[in-house]
């Protein structure tokens, strides 16, 4: 009898998938969080710079009575540090909520180097996969 056991199975699916996903030109999907953001109103201009610094999307700001409230779309990717630079920021006088999460397509500029970081960590090239090089 023929032992077929997971030793044998998984690397043949493993690979098969790698190399499927690599012709199929498959997409890398980001994690985004929308934000709402809340200081006083003096502090707009950094609110904004700080958002835009962190390849973040504006979508609501709202004034009300010298109060300030910012709807925000962030990558997850980009969020590490981000209460401390919020604070820095709005001098301490800034806070945030997590309001929803998603996912979007990564955008085209990020996608190949995206890719290569993730082949490298996971010790793959291209000759692995039996790509020839463009």
């Amino acid at each position: 009898a023929i032992h077929r056991g997971p030793a044998q199975v998984l690397p043949a699916v493993r690979d098969s998938i790698r190399l499927s996903m690599h012709h199929a030109k498959a997409m890398l999907l980001e994690p985004l969080q929308i934000l709402q953001l809340e200081s006083p109103v003096e502090y707009m201009g950094d609110l904004s710079k700080l958002i835009q610094n962190k390849r973040g999307q504006l979508l609501e700001m709202k004034d009300d009575a010298g109060h300030l409230t910012v709807k925000a779309k962030l990558p997850v990717a980009e969020m590490f540090g981000f209460a401390s630079d919020l604070r820095s920021a709005t001098g301490g006088r800034g806070y945030q909520f997590l309001v929803d999460q998603m996912f979007e397509k990564l955008p085209e500029e990020f996608q190949a180097k995206t890719k290569k970081q993730i082949m490298e960590r996971k010790g793959l090239t291209d000759a692995m996969l039996g790509v020839k090089e463009e």
